[in-house]
């Protein structure tokens, strides 16, 4: 009977976690793109945009103040505003930068910006969050746009 227990341990904490895949779409000129959005189950709302400079956003916003965005930013702008002199990136392997850090409340934020002008991020997220989080980033920064 304990080897059951074991079993389920084992078996209860290799489980994935929880996440659904969603589309973001944006065109460039006179194309349709859409990228696979890995997105951490339990978001309680989903707001689809366009940001003053004309750029689609796609934000999943979650009870505990955390939010996952993606955007296509067609120009220089950025999304969350990130000081670039306490805050080294990390080259991303499709092209782009990795930003990530600490706010002073203890929450965590994370920024991938590819060099096809796609961005994907998080604000706001508690440490037990996180590696969902980061995981939900990476998994769509990976992935390249299919034209429709």
């Amino acid at each position: 009977m304990k080897y059951i227990w074991f079993a389920l341990l084992i078996v209860a904490s290799c489980t994935p976690y929880h996440f659904t895949v969603k589309p973001f779409h944006y065109r460039v000129n006179d194309a349709t793109y859409t990228i696979p959005l890995q997105v951490p189950k339990g978001y309680s709302s989903e707001k689809t945009m366009t940001d003053s400079a004309g750029n689609p956003v796609q934000v999943y916003y979650y009870k505990d103040g955390s939010f996952l965005y993606a955007a296509h930013i067609s120009d220089s702008a950025t999304y969350q505003p990130i000081d670039t002199s306490r805050n080294v990136p990390l080259p991303h392997p499709s092209g782009g930068w990795i930003y990530k850090g600490i706010k002073e409340n203890g929450l965590f934020w994370r920024e991938i910006r590819l060099n096809n002008g796609l961005v994907y991020g998080y604000r706001n997220v508690p440490k037990s969050n996180e590696m969902e989080f980061d995981r939900a980033v990476d998994f769509s920064s990976l992935h390249t746009p299919n034209a429709e």
